[in-house]
């Protein structure tokens, strides 16, 4: 069988897309979505996405890690699908996607930047000089004193994946840093298993983690975002019980497309 694919980027987080609207029952078995993820034995990508016909909202979308399992919500590939999907011929009629976690809606400006919703975060967690909390995925996030550029993100950050807590479930770990032009940061991802370019759940996890640390009482914040891959965008609002509003926008460039017989 042969399956036509085209991968897309959003801030370096690469994904391979796949229209499975004309078949409902189309799925991959987990040994071929890591194939096709493998950077040098198949396409190559930090995940798979499916696009499914969905009558309430325009499309559905169904993101697998790297690892070949289905994952929790993906803020990039979210993104790129929304972009994979207007090209695929998706009429937008509500502007909005189902993913693992709801529905989330969504804009597209110039140049196929895209902003969508993200689900709202009322319960944030400590541990020791982290902050713990879920925005479609769950985020360890830490606030690093020392060089950002220097850490050693892969082995410090799986060493706290696979930790006695999080090891059954993983979590994805962040380390931010404050600089003048935003927040700078760095994410190992689980289900990739490695640091990648960019995290889109981790944007918003870092920026809500920067308005608890900092104390701001503004209602409505807005935070810029530096990950390796290029910059983000976050906005929200701070309300007493928690956070609401949650944006996540940033840019979505189409890579190339291709076919792989299976």
């Amino acid at each position: 069988m042969k399956i036509s694919f085209v991968k897309y980027q959003g801030a370096g987080n690469d994904f391979i897309m796949i229209d499975g609207r004309a078949d409902d029952l189309f799925e991959l078995e987990e040994s071929l979505i890591r194939k096709f993820c493998d950077r040098k034995y198949g396409i190559g990508a930090d995940g798979l996405i499916i696009i499914k016909n969905m009558y309430s909202q325009d499309f559905r979308m169904l993101y697998f890690n790297a690892d070949g399992k289905e994952g929790s919500l993906c803020g990039n590939g979210a993104r790129c699908a929304v972009i994979f999907a207007a090209e695929c011929g998706v009429l937008f009629n509500t502007h909005s996607f189902l993913a693992y976690d709801g529905v989330h809606h969504f804009t597209i400006t110039d140049h196929n930047r895209v902003r969508i919703s993200m689900k709202e975060v009322s319960h944030i967690a400590q541990r020791d000089n982290a902050l713990l909390l879920d925005t479609g995925s769950p985020h360890l996030v830490f606030n690093v004193d020392d060089d950002i550029e220097t850490l050693n993100v892969y082995e410090t950050g799986k060493k706290t994946r696979y930790n006695q807590e999080f090891a059954t479930n993983g979590v994805n770990v962040n380390y931010m840093q404050i600089r003048s032009d935003g927040i700078r940061l760095r994410t190992y991802e689980r289900g990739v298993e490695q640091e990648t370019e960019a995290c889109g759940t981790g944007c918003v996890a870092a920026a809500i983690a920067q308005s608890e640390w900092s104390n701001s009482q503004e209602l409505n914040q807005h935070y810029k975002v530096i990950t390796n891959g290029g910059l983000l965008e976050v906005s929200f609002r701070k309300e007493a019980g928690g956070y609401s509003s949650i944006y996540l926008e940033g840019p979505v460039v189409r890579v190339f497309e291709g076919s792989i017989h299976i």
